[in-house]
């Protein structure tokens, strides 16, 4: 009696490669170091090397998120907003502080950034 399965192709490996999403990297790194007295400097670097950190609706985006979590730090007339508890299972709990200064810089060494993405907007509307 023949076999019921035949070999698997080749090309399967490739196909069930791209059915999984892989976790993207993101395009700004984020790093927290202490400020003197209290709170916190964030430091924001754009990291699209390969780009030359052109700005592209996902780097605005992640600025966007990145601006806004700072801002819900503090109230309409300026004032701290007291931050929750959050613990860090064994590392205890997190007590950074607010932001008190955030630096913009770039990962890639040789520029900071290159201007819009010209790519990108090739396939905007002029209305984008």
């Amino acid at each position: 009696m023949p076999p019921l399965m035949r070999p698997l192709p080749s090309t399967l490996p490739r196909v069930i490669r791209r059915l999984y999403s892989t976790p993207s990297t993101p395009l700004i790194k984020v790093l927290d170091v202490p400020a003197p007295g209290s709170g916190k400097i964030r430091i924001l670097s754009l990291a699209r090397p390969a780009a030359r950190n052109a700005i592209s609706r996902g780097l605005l985006q992640e600025l966007r998120q990145n601006v806004d979590a700072i801002h819900a730090e503090y109230a309409e007339d300026g004032s701290e907003i007291a931050s929750q508890a959050r613990f860090g299972g064994a590392a205890g709990k997190d007590e950074k502080g607010p932001t008190r200064a955030v630096v913009l810089c770039s990962e890639v060494e040789s520029v900071f950034c290159a201007g819009a993405d010209l790519k990108e907007r090739a396939g905007m509307s002029r209305e984008e």
